[in-house]
């Protein structure tokens, strides 16, 4: 029964850290004043995508900027992963497009960008983190194709632990999610 009671326990404090950063994540939105769309409203995506694309977010939300991806893509209905693995390419081989979102070291002055992600796998692969390039790479050779792709890039400034973004990150969100609209539009 001590098994029982320590999952449970387990279940409340990660349903109490959720909701901490959804509320970090609301009171930044309402401070800027910022209006966001709700999913069903457009282009909502299910968690596992039923038609050919998918949004997925990169990174850690426990560790400030680097939790963008999963914001951006959450807002959208898209998936959140701490880290691209092997393990995503069959799915990805089953897709049409696919746009992936994650935290960028940028230069001085960078702004969030859109690039496109092309098959290849340069550099040798871990087995537990991947490039979204490595990552297509793998789906092409293990299924024979791979989604066109890209990849949105936002500049990020502060990795500490906590669920709050930067200011700097915070200023970026508007374009980064007009880049992200801007895709879903063109790839509806």
């Amino acid at each position: 029964m001590a098994a029982a009671g320590g999952a449970a326990e387990a279940a409340r404090r990660i349903n109490l850290v959720l909701n901490k950063q959804r509320l970090a994540a609301d009171q930044v939105i309402a401070a800027n004043n910022w209006e966001l769309v709700s999913p069903l409203s457009w282009f909502a995506m299910e968690q596992h995508p039923q038609g050919n694309r998918l949004v997925i977010g990169i990174g850690n939300s426990l560790r400030g900027d680097d939790g963008v991806g999963a914001l951006l893509a959450e807002q959208v209905g898209g998936r959140s992963v701490q880290q691209l693995t092997p393990e995503l390419a069959a799915e990805l081989a089953e897709l049409e497009e696919v746009l992936f979102i994650d935290a960028w070291l940028a230069p001085a002055g960078g702004a969030p960008q859109l690039v496109e992600v092309i098959p290849s796998g340069a550099g040798a692969p871990d087995s537990h983190r991947l490039e979204p390039a490595q990552l297509l790479a793998i789906s092409q050779a293990l299924y024979g194709r791979a989604p066109a792709a890209c990849l949105l890039q936002v500049p990020a400034h502060a990795f500490e632990h906590g669920n709050t973004l930067s200011v700097e990150i915070q200023a970026a969100l508007p374009r980064a999610q007009a880049l992200m609209r801007g895709w879903l539009t063109r790839h509806a």
